[in-house]
């Protein structure tokens, strides 16, 4: 059985873990808001535009459990990650 101070630190870890998994998908998030989608994807040198890899596309099973994982994101932690990039953007033109 784990002690009262084993489950604060597991919990603790599993926080961060899961902060630093929700940036990521946020980040992935980003490029996908950036750009068109993959180029050579199919290895026929075309591009598969975003649209299509994402559910509801004609491939959605390349990014089905992004899409699932990307949901479950708070939508204050998007925001707040979008006003620090915003800021980051800001600074980096001045």
């Amino acid at each position: 059985m784990m002690n009262k101070i084993g489950e604060r630190e597991l919990i603790f870890d599993l926080k961060k873990n899961l902060r630093e998994a929700r940036k990521g998908l946020i980040a992935v998030q980003a490029l996908i808001n950036e750009s068109y989608g993959v180029t050579g994807l199919h290895l026929n040198g075309n591009t598969a535009p975003w649209e299509e890899l994402q559910t509801g596309g004609q491939y959605e099973e390349w990014l089905m459990d992004f899409d699932a994982a990307y949901n479950q994101v708070p939508v204050k932690m998007l925001l707040t990650e979008n006003a620090a990039k915003e800021n980051r953007v800001e600074k980096s033109e001045s």
